[in-house]
């Protein structure tokens, strides 16, 4: 129940303001890197920066340097991602790395567990948490039972399982090529049948969601970096639906790539 961010409430020709969690408004030129101390500290340092600066300059005592996270475009933004994923919450990041990054401490961090399980050649990333041979990583066989009976035995150390779905046009198991291929027409033609793709998406779901109820939480996580956007669905879990036409529902859906236009957004 912490108060919201710093907002943008005015953002006329004179200039940005910010409303403070007090109410208390102030010009806006900037923000802080991430606060690891009390307010004060940084509040006396402030002050002595804006002294320092009102001596160049009698603009300078307007300056102000403040935390700033929630602007209406964000909140427009935020509101039309859930609205379109039906998800609850949405985490923004710079890149689509760092959004997958970010999932897989979310991951960790929520069912206490450490493993997490992705799938032969599939890429998420190239940050150290994320890339080929980043610690705490199980690679299994797609398309493979043993795959699903590996996660329900070890699903006590198992935070979460990952999908590129991706892998559906490179073929399982082989090594993906930038995604934006796709869009050129330059991939190999590897995809396996789409209907099968779609039986082993759900099939991998309903593990996750049985480890869930009965055993332990495992979370089933989709990376829509390359995927979304691209087909007249929009996402993965909508392109690959099952025999009664449901949905997959995963716990989190990482996007990238073409929802902010080419903008580092994800």
């Amino acid at each position: 129940n912490q108060p919201n961010c710093n907002i943008v409430v005015d953002l006329s020709e004179n200039g940005c303001k910010v409303k403070l969690p007090s109410g208390e408004e102030q010009p806006y030129c900037g923000n802080n890197a991430v606060h690891y101390f009390e307010k004060a500290f940084y509040d006396d340092i402030h002050e002595k920066t804006f002294a320092a600066l009102s001596k160049s300059t009698s603009d300078a005592t307007n300056l102000k340097y403040v935390t700033t996270t929630i602007t209406p475009e964000i909140i427009k933004h935020s509101k039309k991602i859930t609205e379109m994923t039906k998800l609850d919450l949405v985490r923004y990041a710079t890149s689509g790395s760092e959004a997958m990054d970010c999932a897989i401490k979310q991951v960790r961090r929520t069912t206490s567990k450490d493993i997490i399980i992705r799938f032969d050649k599939a890429y998420h990333g190239h940050t150290t948490g994320i890339t080929l041979g980043s610690p705490g990583m199980v690679y299994l066989k797609e398309m493979d039972e043993a795959s699903l009976d590996f996660i329900e035995e070890y699903h006590y150390r198992i935070a979460g399982v990952i999908v590129n779905p991706m892998q559906h046009f490179t073929g399982p198991n082989k090594m993906s090529p930038p995604g934006e291929k796709l869009t050129f027409g330059k991939r190999d033609h590897r995809s396996i049948d789409r209907d099968e793709y779609s039986k082993w998406l759900h099939a991998l779901q309903l593990k996750c969601n049985y480890c869930s109820k009965f055993l332990t939480p495992v979370a089933f996580v989709m990376d829509d970096v390359y995927f979304a956007f691209r087909t007249k669905e929009l996402f993965s879990f909508r392109y690959f639906i099952n025999e009664d036409k449901t949905e997959l529902k995963p716990d989190i859906v990482v996007l990238g790539k073409g929802i902010a236009a080419g903008f580092p957004l994800s």
